[in-house]
């Protein structure tokens, strides 16, 4: 029977995702996804947080996503279930955060026949997701090697070239156990090159976006003192060096809440006060810079949003890694696109030397120790 091949699909599918880097897995019980959930519980490389509730799944996921820039990915069984990740499948897609969606579904016979608990989920969160792919019911005539792709797809198109979420919708058939001798015939047809090298199927290479060198000499051609540095959501590996550009610019900082440089040590020139000092009335209010370079996701301070559309400085440049269109003061006239992380050192090597601090930015840090105080 075809429906015997469901195990060695569901080992296929959980190991790649181990090999990949996945290895959290938010399970919703459900029979439909049996097939994936007994791989999980073999597999010693994976974790498994079960949730009754599959809000409280996807929302758990998102979470990890927003804290290690990873997916997790979410299993459910078919029908309704996995129309309940709509919500935070919305915010992944919104917020640029990897998520994965896992979802058991009924085999095409029992499709539009009235069975209980389905419905059709192909394309079901429609734009919301980077990519859907269904790979068909586990047999002998589908091949593993297609399978694995697809898994090593999904999670690159999770993070690159914009992160967000995917979604993999896997028709099993019942019975959705076999019997130890059918697993061990149909382990025959793993591809031999997987099963003897733990690595993925596919390596996928970097994708990440290297700034052209004229967008970086044009940004440092004219570097006034009075400028302010903006930090948005980024990744976490972009901070070393966006610390080391903040010292190099002299600049005062103003750190975005989700930005993970909002507070602690070791951020040069941070305005830690900055929202309370753009309040109607104080001096600060009306201290206008020369030019604001913003990198990453938008800010959530909205006094500091209001400022960039009401009034906005004379050369306002974002830099994302990304194309997306995020600015919605529509005061940036320039929008520079790299990775973070190498935009960020090809500006350093061309900043000149600033030895001392300005009067702009030590104006800054007195109004910042006076509200602090």
């Amino acid at each position: 029977m075809e429906s015997t091949w469901n195990p060695l699909w569901g080992r296929l599918i959980v190991e790649e995702c181990r090999r990949n880097g996945v290895t959290v897995f938010c399970v919703s019980p459900g029979s439909r996804s049996t097939p994936l959930t007994i791989s999980l519980a073999r597999n010693s490389g994976v974790t498994a947080q079960v949730f009754i509730d599959e809000r409280a799944a996807a929302y758990f996921a998102l979470g990890y996503a927003r804290a290690t820039g990873k997916p997790a990915a979410l299993v459910c069984t078919s029908g309704t279930a996995v129309a309940n990740y709509l919500p935070a499948v919305i915010e992944a897609s919104v917020e640029h955060l990897p998520l994965l969606i896992f979802s058991a579904d009924r085999p095409p016979e029992l499709k539009d026949s009235g069975a209980n608990q389905t419905i059709d989920q192909s394309k079901l969160f429609g734009g919301y997701v980077r990519w859907f792919h269904d790979p068909g019911c586990p047999g002998p005539d589908a091949q593993p090697e297609a399978l694995l792709s697809a898994v090593d797809q999904a999670i690159h198109r999770t993070c690159h070239p914009l992160p967000g979420p995917v979604h993999l919708n896997f028709p099993f058939r019942e019975p959705f156990h076999s019997a130890p001798e059918d697993q061990r015939r149909h382990a025959e047809a793993i591809p031999e090159r997987w099963e003897q090298h733990p690595r993925p199927w596919i390596k996928m290479g970097s994708a990440r976006l290297v700034p052209h060198e004229a967008d970086l000499d044009s940004l440092v051609a004219d570097v006034p003192k009075k400028g302010v540095l903006s930090l948005g959501r980024m990744p976490e590996a972009a901070q070393p060096a966006v610390k080391r550009l903040a010292e190099a610019l002299g600049w005062p900082v103003f750190a975005d809440v989700t930005s993970g440089l909002r507070l602690g040590s070791g951020v040069p020139h941070r305005i830690t006060h900055y929202d309370q000092l753009l309040l109607d009335g104080l001096p600060s209010r009306t201290w206008q810079p020369e030019v604001v370079w913003h990198l990453g996701f938008p800010p959530t301070s909205k006094r500091w949003l209001t400022r960039w559309e009401h009034h906005p400085s004379p050369r306002m440049v974002w830099v994302a890694d990304h194309s997306e269109r995020l600015d919605s003061s529509f005061q940036f006239s320039e929008r520079l696109t790299g990775d973070l992380e190498c935009f960020t050192e090809g500006l350093l090597k061309r900043l000149p030397v600033r030895p001392e601090a300005s009067l702009w930015l030590q104006q800054w840090q007195e109004a910042d120790r006076t509200v602090a105080n």
